[in-house]
């Protein structure tokens, strides 16, 4: 359920974060379909790594996660576009996300 609306994956995938544009925090929900070694990353627009939200053994499922727009070390990110990664052993896959402060 996904902004009260059932939403059926199947497969290795980021969904669409909400809110989108946001502000100060957004759920970032992905699926996997594989229990595999999974990274979630935020990259700015120009590909510099911003924060490594998850890196790890994941099992098959469903899964929401919280960016709260900092770096790895804390420090708050500018307004702007980001590129949240999502990387199993079998797939990368991409999406567009947007920061304003």
């Amino acid at each position: 359920l996904i902004n009260n609306k059932v939403v059926l994956v199947d497969q290795f995938s980021v969904l669409s974060n909400y809110p989108n544009p946001f502000n100060p925090v957004t759920t970032i929900t992905y699926f996997n379909e594989n229990p595999s070694m999974i990274n979630l990353e935020i990259y700015d627009i120009n590909g510099k790594l911003v924060n490594t939200l998850i890196s790890g053994e994941m099992q098959t499922g469903q899964f929401n996660i919280d960016w709260n727009g900092k770096d790895n070390i804390g420090n708050d990110v500018t307004s702007g576009l980001y590129i949240v990664k999502l990387k199993s052993d079998f797939d990368v896959v991409t999406k567009k996300i947007t920061l304003l402060r």
